[in-house]
């Protein structure tokens, strides 16, 4: 029935409720035969496979086709200016019975009656279409039937959500707006959305809880100083807690305290085949709306199913939950269960158990429908059953018993106080949380930090949002857009806890080891009011930050001037004393369990000779110019050139000054911010590094705190001073497998001499990925770990999202030899590298190449105060404060002879193991020893500790092979330009010509011929439908006309020159179609012209270039920073999010302009005459370049463009102060 292209990311939680419907599932249609279609999805077909079960099992239950997509696959339809009031309390309504099918996803599908075509909510795949005499034609792309598509008298592109449907009998087409109010006036929804749920949402108040002991309950779930100073105190000024330089503490299952059971859970996010979504500039189509109460038959439709609670977030007040319980009409519905015990009298499993048993009681025998599990009743001598362990175990119990969806499932608990915890609860199956410890604590914080003036109801209120804050970020980045789909999905990695529990309690988590069962937790759980308060506080603290005698972190005070002596001495005593400190520690990281032979005392100094080809398997990881000072960034590139290895430039751009000479990055990274990259940018690289996650932040973009952003920075970037820059999660050209390889063509197409390096982050599945990485034609894929560096990331993502290199390494080798692909590929790892020990353990479970980022850094003077993200590093390394950067005391020196140490230590190890070569030892797993540790986790480590040598050995850089088209064009340009000759060229093109202008714009850098081209420029005329990517790269002199029809990403990276798009077609009314999604994305310069509509995020991060066409899809000039933009004809939804430079000038005669609006753009204003004289000059040379009847119309209503056009402009004022160069006051665009 159906036709998908696409993921869903929350296919774990869609099973998982729709088992949980089938138990009592009841319809009119199936009457008795109901039992004959279960089960409702099959568990063991793909996800398409799943949504299509789905789809069918509403269509043959009565809906037609297009009510069961739109109930399954919904618009954002919250705010939505396409939809009326009706529309939307259709919408509603649905929501009440199943929560989204979502990710990214196109969809053609029949049911032999109707066709229809939709896209998901977020509008991550393309899907034009098209309508002729005979034929409805709707693709992923332009040119697949060109026959068809000469005779289009209607051309279009779905948006965001967007559905058609043909219907075959009558040959009826109905567009979006035709197709929803035929669906929404089939029963009177809004009716029953208007009268049935109930709103509970209460607002904070100052009175202080009474009814807890504050002191002795923060003792007993040990909030610490360091907790409430970094954590709360950041999020009761509404802001994310944010830190820096990475997680060096151990993972839950291995530290010497007993950390909160959420701890043992690692965020898993989207990279490659699905992309993260950006919660910041796309917060409109995500959703925090909550609903409790019994649910009914998803087969049937009536009043009594709108009969739910509505929240507006899951995160709960004391009054709301007053109102739960106390409410007239709510009470009977609602029951409190306590989760407290005496572990005397019962094991943690039997309390388990009981709960369970009660949960069910009160469902069956009392039609409770809201179960609040509450342990705020705790008295001296009893224990906790841990929340989380209530929620997941409860919610698989009540799904196995067919009751699931009688009731909701609420947890009011004192363990509950940051963003990660909250995602934890509701992805194993709660509704909504109450905070009410942290919450008190922040109360208390508000009253001691009276210079914030913020008062207590505001303080909360602001803790509640930082939470909403940090979940939507959780969830955006598997892609998940809806607390509803997330609800349930269990999407964590489990390290450190045992099969027992997992399958009792976490049933569909992943895990890839074993760890503590029921019998530890049952042991360490606290006893409430027994141990003295000096008992409990011993030890812990230091989670972010070191403390003495408190949490182990391998990157102690001590460990740092041990290694800051030995590079500045030279000494190998000095070196080996670091060696000791490093490894005089507690088993922290999992690559400690593992044992290798003794060579801490190697005494032998190796010629420089003999380390060189060694020195080349090292490499500096990726850190921007911004996040490190210019000193700090020129001198780690400075030492690795000299010893020949390479150095990443981070994402955010590079001078061109250091351009073919010592300072060079040989490594360019492009990062999906696309931040300073020009055509210079790509021609100064030995290798390009396309970074798809990052090991301390992965499903988020980087982000540099706008104070950091000073002049240089900025005009290296094409932003605005001042002006904090956070980079999407996903890159915008990269929504999939085949988008990556589309990159990849660009980039090798523009330099065929590069490899291209797609850097990956270690999670389970990893594997795979990195099989399909390779078949997208990459040449290194880096692994990193989660323990990796960074400049500034939330702390939710830094101590709790990826995991360890050591999993994601050996995974990826292994899949890589079983796959038959490991030889086409070299594998890099980065993350917490300290030693040759290290390297060894990572050449063993499968690396060629190793990455170090913040031993450099320590090498170079980095004290590791974790100050980055501040700007007040105080030896200058990481830091744009001139007078900090002043006292930088560092020299490359210090890191050759950091890296002439690590080699040295290698090539003692190879003397131990009896090899002369590092590659003898890749893949050699089996010569790892394994330690004894306190759980299981020791044990689950021997299956990646297998014999995955290779035979096949990779044979260096393949150079890429550019197209036919491609490299035609290039040669005939290039021969011009070298005899000081214009150029005028004449092809047809396919849209498998992709990349048209990147090879040419790469010869021309290439060979020093930028200035000569500008001279002699080049105008090559095209005519037919052009492959992606068309224009990118392209530079001045290089000026490109298509007749025809283009598809995505057009013009991406565009450093100059330019790209005019006339279609071609039958004469239609309205505007033509002309080009896809991601026009303009990341572009710097250069000129943009079409006579026609174009697709989503059109502009997205255009940074200096010039672009004119004649309508867009939604996210038009989203995360703007610099260029101009004018829009001649509608908008999509969430215009300019984020847009915080340059200036767009956009049509408003639109119905409802202003809904169009994101929140987050700036004010936008009536033209100037400024203004005016630049529209005039562009709709001039539009006219002239593309002979636009729509541009001639408007020209002649010069004088009423103050009424037709609204001018977008200046910094978006999401908060006041935004622009900052003060760290104090900064505040950041979300």
């Amino acid at each position: 029935m159906l036709a998908h292209n696409g993921e869903i990311n929350t296919i774990q939680s869609n099973y998982s409720w729709m088992k949980a419907r089938e138990v009592d599932a009841t319809s009119s249609y199936w009457k008795d035969d109901i039992q004959k279609i279960k089960p409702f999805i099959d568990e063991s077909i793909s996800d398409s496979g799943q949504l299509d079960n789905a789809i069918e099992l509403l269509v043959r239950s009565g809906r037609t086709l297009a009510h069961s997509q739109e109930m399954l696959i919904p618009s954002a339809w919250e705010n939505n200016p396409r939809f009326t009031k009706k529309q939307k309390a259709f919408y509603q309504y649905h929501s009440f019975l199943t929560e989204p099918w979502d990710g990214p996803a196109a969809i053609v599908a029949s049911d032999g009656r109707d066709i229809i075509a939709g896209l998901d909510r977020s509008g991550l795949r393309p899907m034009r279409w098209m309508v002729s005499d005979r034929y409805v034609l709707a693709a992923s792309e332009v040119g697949i039937c060109p026959s068809v598509e000469a005779g289009a008298y209607k051309t279009a592109q779905l948006e965001p959500g967007q559905t058609i449907r043909y219907r075959i009998e009558n040959d009826e087409l109905l567009d979006e707006s035709q197709v929803i109010t035929k669906l929404s006036e089939k029963n009177p929804y809004i009716e029953w959305v208007n009268s049935k749920p109930l709103e509970v949402d209460q607002t904070f108040n100052e009175e202080k809880d009474n009814a807890i002991d504050v002191e002795s309950l923060s003792d007993f779930y040990e909030y610490t100083p360091e907790e409430e100073r970094l954590i709360l105190l950041p999020m009761l000024k509404g802001e994310i807690p944010t830190g820096s330089m990475g997680n060096d503490t151990s993972l839950a299952v291995m530290s010497k305290n007993s950390p909160r059971l959420s701890r043992y859970f690692h965020q898993l996010f989207a990279q490659v085949t699905n992309p993260p979504i950006d919660p910041i500039r796309e917060r409109f189509v995500m959703s925090t709306k909550t609903y409790l109460g019994k649910r009914g038959s998803i087969l049937k439709e009536t009043a009594q199913q709108a009969n739910l609670i509505s929240l507006d977030s899951p995160i709960l007040s004391g009054a709301s939950v007053d109102s739960l319980t106390e409410n007239k009409s709510l009470k009977n519905k609602t029951i409190v269960i306590s989760t407290t015990f005496i572990k005397e009298n019962k094991t943690l499993e039997e309390s388990l158990d009981d709960i369970c048993e009660k949960v069910k009681s009160e469902i069956l025998e009392h039609n409770k429908s809201v179960i609040i599990f509450s342990d705020r009743g705790i008295k001296p001598g009893e224990s906790v059953v841990p929340s989380l362990m209530v929620i997941g175990k409860v919610h698989h119990y009540l799904i196995d018993a067919g009751i699931r969806l009688k009731a909701s499932l609420i947890s009011v608990s004192g363990e509950i106080r940051d963003s990660h915890d909250v995602a934890c609860h509701i992805s194993y199956g709660a509704s909504a949380v109450w905070p009410y410890l942290a919450l008190e604590k922040v109360r208390e914080l508000s009253i001691q930090n009276e210079t914030l003036n913020i008062s207590i109801e505001q303080a909360q209120e602001n803790y509640r949002k930082s939470l909403n804050k940090g979940l939507l970020k959780i969830m955006s980045k598997m892609g998940i857009c809806t607390i509803s789909s997330y609800r349930g999905s269990e999407l964590f990695e489990i390290i450190g806890l045992n099969s027992e529990i997992i399958n009792n309690v976490f049933k569909f988590s992943k895990t890839r080891t074993e760890g503590y069962g029921f019998e530890h937790f049952n042991k360490n759980l606290r006893i409430y009011q027994q141990e003295e308060r000096a008992e409990i506080l011993s030890g812990i603290g230091g989670f972010y930050k070191h403390k003495k005698d408190a949490e182990t972190h391998v990157t102690s005070p001590k460990t740092v001037l041990k290694l800051q002596k030995a590079v500045r001495s030279g000494e190998l005593s000095d070196w080996h004393s670091y060696l000791e400190t490093l490894e005089d520690r507690d088993d922290v990281q999992l690559r400690d369990l593992f044992s290798l032979p003794e060579t801490t005392n190697n005494n032998v100094v190796l010629e420089e000779d003999s380390l060189k080809d060694l020195y080349k398997k090292f490499t500096v990881s990726s850190m921007s110019l911004g996040a490190l000072s210019e000193e700090a960034h020129q001198a780690l590139a400075i030492a690795i050139n000299q010893i020949g290895g390479k150095s990443g430039s981070g994402e955010g751009g590079e001078d061109p000054a250091r351009f073919d000479n010592e300072k060079n990055s040989k490594i360019k990274q492009i990062a999906s911010g696309r931040f300073g990259v020009t055509p210079d940018y790509l021609a100064s690289a030995e290798e390009f590094q396309i970074k798809m996650a990052q090991g301390s932040k992965p499903g988020e973009g980087g982000q540099l705190p706008g104070f950091k952003v000073d002049k240089h920075i900025a005009k290296l970037r094409h932003t605005v001073e001042g002006v904090t820059l956070i980079s999407p999660p996903p890159h915008h050209d990269i929504y999939s497998i085949e988008d990556l390889a589309q990159l990849i063509y660009d980039l090798k197409t523009f330099n065929p001499d590069n490899p291209v390096s797609v850097k990956l982050v270690s999670e389970p599945g990893v594997g795979t990925i990195a099989v399909g990485v390779a078949k997208a034609g990459a040449d290194i894929i880096t692994i990193a770990g989660s323990d990796g560096g960074t400049g500034a990331s939330p702390w939710i993502s830094i101590k709790h999202a990826g995991s360890p290199w050591e999993l994601g390494l050996s995974e990826t080798h292994q899949a890589l030899v079983k796959n038959n692909m490991r030889h086409k590929v070299l594998i890099e790892v980065d993350g917490g590298l300290r030693s040759a020990k290290d390297v060894i353990i990572g050449t063993i479970l499968g690396a060629d190449r190793f990455g170090f980022g913040t031993l450099p850094l320590l090498a170079l003077g980095c004290k590791m105060v974790r100050q980055c993200h501040e700007n007040t590093c105080p030896v200058g390394i990481a830091t744009q404060d001139e007078n900090l950067r002043a006292k930088f005391p560092g020299a490359p020196e210090q890191v050759v002879q950091l890296f002439k140490f690590i080699a040295n230590d290698v090539m003692a190890y190879l003397d131990k193991f009896g090899v002369s070569d590092i590659e003898d030892l890749l893949g050699r797993a089996d010569l790892l020893g394994l330690k004894i540790s306190n759980s299981d986790l020791s044990k689950s480590l021997h299956k990646i500790l297998m014999n995955f040598s290779i035979e096949e050995k990779h044979p260096g850089f393949i150079r890429h092979s550019e197209g036919r088209l491609s490299r035609r064009i290039t040669s005939e340009v290039i021969r011009s330009v070298e005899r000081g000759e214009k150029s005028f060229l004449q092809y047809p093109i396919s849209n498998e010509d992709r990349s048209i202008g990147a090879r040419l714009s790469g010869e021309v850098t290439l060979r020093k011929l930028s200035s000569k081209l500008a001279e002699n420029p080049t105008t090559i005329s095209l005519s037919g439908a052009a492959g992606q990517s068309f224009g990118a790269f392209i530079r001045d002199g290089i000026n490109l006309k298509l007749t025809g029809n283009a598809n995505d990403y057009v013009a991406k990276g565009m450093g100059g020159g330019s790209v005019t798009i006339i279609p071609q077609g039958r004469k239609m009314q309205g505007a033509y179609h002309a080009a896809g999604n991601t026009i303009l994305y990341g572009a710097t310069g250069g000129q943009l012209f079409i006579a026609g509509t174009v697709g989503q995020r059109f502009g997205v991060r255009n940074s200096g270039a010039i672009g004119v066409v004649e309508g867009c899809s939604a996210h038009g000039a989203e995360y703007m920073t610099g260029g101009t933009l004018v829009i001649l004809g509608n908008i999509g939804f969430n215009f300019a999010a984020g847009m915080t430079g340059g200036k767009a000038i956009v049509l408003k005669t639109q119905k409802n302009f202003e809904e169009y609006i994101s929140e987050t753009a700036p004010e936008y204003k009536t033209m100037s005459d400024i203004d005016k004289l630049e529209l005039k000059t562009l709709l001039e040379i539009h006219i002239e370049k593309t002979n636009s009847e729509t541009a001639k119309k408007i020209l002649d209503k010069f004088d009423n463009w103050e009424n037709m056009f609204a001018v977008f402009g200046g910094i978006a004022e999401v908060e006041k102060d935004s622009v900052q160069l003060k760290p104090e006051s900064v505040k950041a665009l979300d």
